[in-house]
């Protein structure tokens, strides 16, 4: 009991001190000398050195610029104000890397650098296409944004495993994880409600070892400049999920650098890509441009070394990328992304034995065409295969004994498309269609065998078995619409609406309507207001089918309504605070499956804990308050939410098992000079559990399900890099430490046989994981 209230007590101290930290501010700058009258070109240069470098061309920064006054600050703040008084601006391509470019126009639903006391604040009158009415929309890599709490290389330099973007995109507000899957669960809803696409296109299976803990995605972060994620309340062009959506966007061509290799504790990797204009192309001309990437994971021969009880996984993906033309007549991307896994463990203290393989390719075109400044077109055509392989068996005789058979493939093509037409400068449609052909083949074999204490424990029969073998085929179209309006000065306002048909073999036609809306009110120069309302859809694709589990046709579409409420403030140009409440009424869930105690079963269809959860209706409610802070080397987030996800099981209200309460997270990344440091802190209320209660006879009982919680949940991440000038291009070297401070966070619990007879176990989440990583890029 001391032992673990001195713990408890270091791991405060060590958040508190990391919250100080984020609220610090940067050191006070020194001054730059000898730099007024320089042309802009001479001067940049006379800023570079080690670990700062600037690139730009002769035509942005012609001889006839000059440095107009004595900038303030060194570096990369010097550059800035110089720059500024030209109208220009730097773009941070990497640590260490910055472009000179000519800044975007300032979205309107950018809130203005000072605050205004005024009601009713005019608007800018820019294109209604960048306006954002979503309120829970997070953009990454847009220092415009409403609220930008990752830039686009925050998504690789911050601290997180495996240098991954969807990792990396866990630390906005309102995304419960538990720090070693990839997947995460928004503002209550499943893992499994979530649109992740890349360049426009949906990625259905986007992480490695999806059967087991999904520890990565199958996307490079060197291959992302940015995203849009919406937590909530999205718009009508999005559809088929109910919680959230990460539109992640692919780098543009050229991109810089052009090549780039590396190698870490978890994957070695290589990205090259050519091509693209450049000043000796004769106008008019179209050259080609792409980009060629691979991964192969590096963990096998460390795991098989230092800890072989935690299986051997191989992983790989790799990307292709060719584009031509010009959006102005006609521009064609082709895409492929492939990727596969396989893993192979024998784990003695859970007595499981399992191999899985998993593959996936995604090949797609894309069509941008754009008919002057008012009218834009884009046109997706593609096709999705994925297959995967499970084989195993549980062998522990006074708890369960059986075996799994598990073949399934699936082939998706999609078809879709999107047009924005500003048909005068306060109002805007946007429009488009989708469809879907579905093909799956499913064979699937299993059985298990359990003692009479065991099964009575939990429940459920000694024995069963399940086989299934079949093929089945969907298809699915969707229509969508959305209007967009100024209405006066301070007033934007947006109906929309998707409808669905779905057509599956076997079963009647199903048509679903999806009304949505969303109103902003600008109500000063650095306050606005937002409100959301929708209603969404959910309906589970052809590799979706849980055979597993003994689900042998595709449940209803499960629907949803959210409404949110939103208010952001800008303190200044630089700090950014906002808040939102929200409420979702899900009114047709799907059965689920869980494991009772332990989460973490390589076959836990066949453990005795499976339990069906299949409520009548759920609710999620809550409140996050976030603010960022962006400085010139300092860029710094926090935030902070409660909530409660809950499901309504037999008449009365239960907590989802991934149901945190109240949640505190920040993190900071520091830019000095060739040096970048990064923290990160999650601390929530541990999840819900059920417990396993011992009688006075030694025998157990099971608690109430989800009865109990576990204990608080923290963890602290370190990363420092060091970017150092190579006769070609440059190095960086980084190291990484997550769960720095060694906190045993409790996860589950193993049912184990002691002394003959049943008892549990307690198990954790990640240990202290160190990495050590290179990159040279040029």
């Amino acid at each position: 009991m001391t032992q673990c209230s001195s713990r408890d007590r270091r791991a405060r101290r060590t958040f508190l001190c990391c919250c100080l930290l984020l609220l610090s501010s940067a050191a006070a700058p020194v001054s730059a000398a000898a730099l007024q009258g320089q042309t802009l070109a001479d001067a940049l240069r006379a800023l570079s050195g080690p670990g700062l470098q600037f690139v730009f061309s002769s035509q942005l920064l012609p001889d006839s610029l000059r440095v107009e006054s004595e900038p303030p600050g060194t570096g990369v703040e010097a550059a800035r104000s110089m720059l500024a008084e030209q109208g220009l601006a730097l773009e941070l391509l990497q640590p260490g890397l910055y472009a000179v470019v000519r800044p975007a126009t300032r979205a309107a639903d950018t809130a203005g650098a000072t605050s205004g006391q005024g009601a009713g604040a005019a608007i800018p009158e820019e294109t209604l296409r960048e306006v954002v009415i979503a309120a829970s929309r997070y953009r990454v890599g847009d220092s415009v944004a409403s609220l930008s709490l990752l830039d686009a290389t925050d998504l690789q330099n911050q601290p997180g495993i495996g240098d991954d973007p969807i990792r990396a995109l866990q630390r906005l507000p309102g995304i419960a994880h538990d720090g070693v899957s990839a997947r995460s669960n928004v503002r209550g809803g499943e893992s499994s409600e979530t649109l992740i696409l890349l360049d426009g296109y949906p990625l259905r299976q986007v992480f490695h070892i999806a059967s087991y803990q999904s520890p990565f995605s199958v996307i490079d972060s060197s291959l992302i400049s940015g995203a849009d994620v919406y937590t909530g309340g999205f718009p009508a062009r999005y559809g088929n999920r109910m919680s959230s959506v990460f539109d992640l966007h692919g780098l543009g061509s050229p991109s810089l650098p052009r090549r780039s290799f590396a190698i870490d504790f978890f994957n070695a990797s290589a990205r090259i890509s050519g091509g693209g204009r450049d000043g000796d192309d004769p106008p008019g001309s179209m050259p080609l441009d792409w980009l060629v990437a691979g991964r192969v994971g590096t963990l096998k021969p460390l795991l098989t070394t230092f800890a072989p009880s935690a299986g051997t996984p191989s992983y790989s993906d790799a990307y292709l990328r060719v584009g031509g033309g010009d959006p102005s007549a006609l521009r064609v991307t082709g895409n492929l992304l492939i990727a596969r896994d396989e893993f192979r463990i024998v784990d003695e203290d859970s007595h499981e034995q399992g191999d899985l393989e998993g593959r996936s390719r995604y090949l797609w075109l894309r069509f941008d065409r754009e008919w002057g400044p008012t009218l834009q077109a884009s046109l997706w055509v593609g096709q999705t295969r994925i297959e995967s392989a499970r084989s195993g068996t549980t062998s522990e005789p006074l708890i369960a004994l059986g075996s799994v058979d598990d073949r399934r493939s699936s082939q998706l093509t999609d078809v879709r498309t999107r047009v924005d037409w500003q048909l005068h400068p306060r109002h805007l449609l946007q429009a488009g269609f989708e469809l879907t052909d579905e093909q799956g083949h499913y064979s699937y074999d299993s059985e298990a065998l359990f003692p009479d204490d065991v099964a009575t424990l939990f429940d459920r029969p000694t024995q069963f078995q399940r086989a299934f073998d079949t093929d089945a085929d969907r298809r699915r179209g969707a229509v969508f619409l959305s209007y967009r309006s100024r209405i006066g000065d301070s007033l934007i306002a947006e109906i929309g609406g998707r409808t669905q048909r779905l057509l599956t073999e076997g079963q009647a036609p199903d048509w679903i309507s999806e009304p949505r809306l969303g109103l902003r009110w600008q109500v000063s120069d650095a306050t606005r207001l937002q409100v959301n309302w929708g209603r969404f859809h959910q309906i589970d694709e052809i590799n979706e089918l849980q055979v597993e589990d003994g689900v042998n046709q595709f449940p209803a579409p499960q629907r949803s309504e959210q409404l949110i409420l939103g208010i952001e403030h800008r303190l200044s140009d630089r700090i950014a605070l906002r808040m939102e409440a929200f409420h979702k009424v899900q009114t047709s869930p799907r059965e689920r499956f869980e494991n009772l105690l332990d989460t973490q079963l390589v076959l836990p269809e066949i453990a005795p804990d499976r339990v069906s959860v299949w409520p009548t209706h759920a609710r999620v409610d809550g409140v996050e308050l976030s603010g960022s802070l962006d400085r010139a080397e300092l860029r710094a987030w926090a935030s902070a939410g409660w909530s409660r996800a809950n499901d309504r099981i037999d008449g009365r209200w239960t907590p989802r098992s991934w149901d945190e309460t109240w949640t505190l997270s920040g993190g900071l990344l520091w830019t000095h000079g060739p040096w970048q440091l990064g923290s990160q802190i999650d601390l929530h209320r541990g999840w819900p559990q059920t417990d396993l209660i011992s009688e006075a006879d030694g025998s157990l009982q099971l608690g109430e399900r989800n009865a109990g919680r576990l204990p608080l949940f923290l963890q602290i991440d370190l990363r420092a890099q060091y970017t150092m000038p190579v006769s070609i291009g440059e190095l960086q070297f980084t190291a990484e430490v997550m769960n720095a401070q060694g906190r045993a966070n409790e996860c589950c619990t193993q049912l184990v046989i002691r002394d003959g007879q049943l008892a549990g176990r307690t198990l954790h989440w990640l240990p202290v994981v160190p990495s050590l990583g290179i990159r040279w890029s040029f």
